[in-house]
């Protein structure tokens, strides 16, 4: 195909393709210059392929550590169902932001 673009670029007068370039392409169609750009678009695609693994792994890394912390909740909401106390209710709900105004709004219905 690089041959066959040369070959029309020779014969049309408003393009300056050396006879030198036109022989390489035709003697090596793997030429120095097909090497030089297929070798700058694997290492560009080895590239993005590396940044989108990490942005990937950093992601996960994210996503897992969320999933703990939700666990963890999950884990004292549970527990303070089991207790059934109150304060064990009030201080669960403090530790997650709310204040007792909060609590006691939700609890009469009106939200926060």
């Amino acid at each position: 195909m690089a041959i066959k673009m040369a070959e029309k670029m020779e014969k049309n007068p408003n393009t300056d393709i050396s006879k030198e370039i036109l022989s390489e392409l035709k003697d090596d169609p793997e030429s120095r210059l097909l090497n030089g750009a297929k070798s700058n678009y694997k290492v560009e695609t080895k590239s993005n392929i590396s940044s989108t693994r990490k942005d990937i792994e950093s992601q996960m890394d994210k996503l897992n550590k969320a999933q703990k912390d939700i666990e963890a909740q999950m884990a004292k909401i549970e527990q303070v169902a089991q207790s059934g106390g109150p304060e064990d209710f009030f201080k669960t709900m403090e530790d997650q932001g709310f204040t007792r105004e909060d609590i006691q709004q939700m609890m009469s219905g009106g939200g926060i």
